[in-house]
């Protein structure tokens, strides 16, 4: 049987693996002769993704609790029994346990489990107000009934949980792999907290996890014979309809950084056994540098002898939001366009520009715009100040979390997108399946600065030609980014004509570049200098005479008096 979330678990009795979606219908694979009992096809939306499960060997049922799908939360527990092939819902006592997905569930005895942490909201609705829960509860299975056992402070704290919990009784802890959701490139942290009171530490290095909600997974294991935790991440792309599976391990029980910190006394008299190996490795690295610079330097060979800057490659050149950003060819499915108007494609290709109200509009280019500017992206109190100037801070918290929520929806249609904060900015980040416009223009930038290839010049010609920057979006804050932004790119690329026999770009390349100035500024008089100059010397002299009289016409619309120069003066 075919699912779409992960619900795959393992009967550690009858060692067969099944596959479930919630129906009645449950596929068992014999491992021994490699085929499953159900070969149906169908794959069903899941109403419970990341939801939380555990198996009990006693009777063999199989309980799961809480997910995500349609836009709700669940605090759902159901069970499945293999005796009967039902499903129950089960009706929960004691405290209760607010709907959530993106938890951790533990074993803590043979009739207890803990559940720790998640992402949701107290009615369910994707739109109330979601957010982090940082609570530890225990469920007895027998009687159903839940209990509060303590809550961390949710302002201190930025993460969700991976799927599973290791419970240590004898120690009174359980170790977790948490993690903030709201970035694609994002990072397991492994930490171990008290059973009995809200405390933890933090243990061994952070674990590199691609999340991308409903395209990402991650758990945590024990493996008592190796005495070892395994840490299993996926993550899919569905665009390349490929998957990645990464598994790390870690000698168990784990060790905090202060066990790792040896005693003064006993380093004091190895100091040099540390020493000279690290001189060595410096060294050795120090000349491989200097080797390298030699076989680096340019010839100069350039027609006005100036010194050819030193190459950085493409994999080298960094932005604020992920580090290295790969390049795009052009304009594809999971597009966020700013050139010329704002436009949004979701994977489907399908144009979803229309789900964005103008306020969802504003918010997401603001943190956008923000985030690009400097990476640290842009505070809650700005926000407010240009969004709900009108509303008091408790309904500008509220407004601004339900349009968060909406906005997160409309990304689950595009790809790998998400929004999150830090220290009361927020940023967006994108998967590296996602392609903004804007967000290669500035990588290009960049790029031709350190080193001007033909290709780059003219894919950041045919990026900034399709017109301005949001040119529909008129405030006086996104105003200060678009001037920003066409006064680079103008003098980027009118210091590219000024080096045309430098970078040996061809008269049809320098009128590629003078029509992307236009796009900007229309008005450009140098703009207008280089096309009919070139033109005339191609032999087209009506179409210089053609790009003169437009621009003519509009500098008189605009300004209501003529242009000061004459056609034979600006060839000239």
């Amino acid at each position: 049987m075919r699912n779409k979330s992960n619900n795959l678990a393992y009967n550690t009795v009858t060692g067969h693996y099944f596959s479930y979606n919630f129906t009645d219908k449950v596929a068992y694979y014999d491992a021994s002769a490699h085929a499953w009992n159900n070969d149906g096809s169908e794959t069903p939306d899941p109403h419970y993704w990341h939801h939380n499960r555990y198996f009990n060997p006693a009777d063999h049922t199989f309980y799961t609790f809480g997910g995500y799908g349609f836009h709700i939360y669940k605090n759902d527990i159901h069970t499945y029994d293999p005796q009967t092939g039902k499903w129950e819902y089960v009706i929960q006592k004691g405290d209760t346990i607010p709907p959530r997905y993106l938890a951790g569930l533990g074993v803590a005895g043979d009739q207890t489990l803990l559940l720790f942490g998640g992402y949701g909201s107290e009615k369910g609705d994707q739109e109330l107000s979601p957010h982090n829960y940082y609570d530890l509860y225990s469920y007895n299975i027998e009687s159903a009934e839940a209990k509060k056992i303590w809550e961390l402070n949710a302002n201190q704290h930025n993460f969700v949980v991976a799927n599973s919990l290791v419970v240590d009784t004898l120690n009174k802890c359980f170790y977790a792999l948490c993690f903030p959701h709201q970035r694609f490139n994002s990072t397991l942290q492994l930490y171990r907290f008290s059973t009995e009171e809200p405390v933890y530490e933090l243990l061994a290095e952070t674990i590199p996890y691609p999340f991308s909600d409903i395209f990402s997974y991650a758990d945590l294991y024990l493996s008592e014979d190796n005495e070892q935790l395994i840490a299993a991440t996926s993550y899919t792309n569905e665009r390349k309809q490929e998957a990645t599976l990464s598994i790390y391990s870690l000698a168990f029980p784990p060790l905090n950084k202060a066990d790792l910190i040896q005693n003064p006394d006993q380093a004091t008299n190895r100091w040099i056994y540390i020493f000279i190996p690290l001189f060595l490795v410096v060294l050795a690295g120090i000349l491989v540098v200097c080797k390298r610079r030699y076989r680096k330097q340019p010839v100069n060979d350039q027609p006005d002898g100036g010194k050819q800057p030193d190459v950085i490659p493409e994999e080298t050149v960094s932005d604020p939001i992920i580090g290295i950003k790969p390049l795009h060819e052009g304009i594809q499915k999971q597009s966020i366009l700013l050139f010329g108007g704002f436009q949004v494609i979701d994977r489907e290709s399908n144009k979803i520009t229309g789900d964005f109200t103008p306020t969802l509009k504003q918010l997401f280019l603001l943190i956008l715009l923000y985030t690009l500017k400097d990476g640290k992206g842009i505070s809650s109190v700005k926000l407010r100040e240009i969004l709900w100037f009108d509303k008091s801070s408790e309904s500008a918290k509220n407004n601004r979390g339900v349009s968060l929520s909406k906005l997160r929806g409309i990304f689950e249609k595009i790809g790998p997108i998400s929004i999150g904060c830090v220290n009361s900015y927020w940023t967006v980040e994108f998967g590296e399946d996602i392609y903004c416009d804007y967000y290669e223009a500035l990588i290009l930038m960049k790029r031709i600065v350190h080193e001007a290839t033909h290709k780059d010049i003219n894919r950041l010609v045919s990026i900034a030609s399709a017109g301005e920057l949001l040119p529909n979006l008129e405030t006086e804050l996104v105003d200060s980014f678009k001037s920003d932004f066409s006064n680079k790119l103008i003098d980027l690329l009118l210091s590219l004509i000024d080096q045309s026999s430098r970078y040996n770009l061809t008269p049809s390349m320098m009128i590629n570049i003078a029509d992307a100035i236009f796009a900007h500024d229309s008005l450009n008089e140098d703009a207008l200098k280089i096309k009919c100059t070139l033109l005339v010397e191609m032999g087209k002299n009506g179409l210089a005479q053609k790009a003169y009289t437009a621009f003519t016409k509009e500098y008189q619309s605009l300004f209501g008096v003529d242009f000061k120069y004459s056609f034979e003066q600006v060839i000239s």
